[in-house]
């Protein structure tokens, strides 16, 4: 959400890109939260199996220590979400340190994937928010200018 404020705030040429992207990806209307829900549950299934699951075990039988396994799995993660752009691959590195110490902590899957779906619903919830009052703020704009 952090970063979805930064963007805001942004004056970077990309952040009509960035602002664009993220419109596709959150949902916009509460009728587009079912099918992000689907999208939030698959991918919290998927990045955490590839990532914490096959990416860690790969690393791990190479003898590597579980750190640098972590760090390193966690660095893959962060790369493969750099379409969000800097702040989104380091927030998102960071999140992975944290995935892959609970994985190693715990040894499961579980219950980082359950944590990894709540983060990507969270995040619908609250880009369906951000775009809500991005909306009225568009509108109230245009109201403006009609009375000017």
């Amino acid at each position: 959400m952090a970063d979805l404020r930064r963007m805001g705030r942004s004056t970077s040429p990309l952040r009509r890109p960035l602002q664009a992207l993220a419109e596709r990806i959150l949902p916009q209307s509460t009728m587009e939260l079912i099918p992000f829900f689907a999208l939030a549950v698959t991918a919290g299934l998927c990045e955490e199996f590839l990532y914490r699951g096959f990416a860690m075990a790969v690393l791990s039988r190479t003898g590597l220590p579980v750190g640098v396994v972590i760090l390193l799995s966690s660095i893959i993660f962060g790369l493969a979400h750099l379409y969000q752009g800097r702040a989104g691959f380091v927030s998102t590195m960071v999140l992975g340190i944290l995935f892959g110490v609970s994985r190693a902590a715990l040894g499961s899957l579980i219950p980082v994937v359950v944590w990894h779906m709540g983060v990507d619903i969270v995040a619908g919830i609250a880009g369906l928010g951000i775009s809500f009052i991005v909306r009225q703020l568009r509108i109230s704009r245009m109201g403006d200018a009609i009375l000017c």
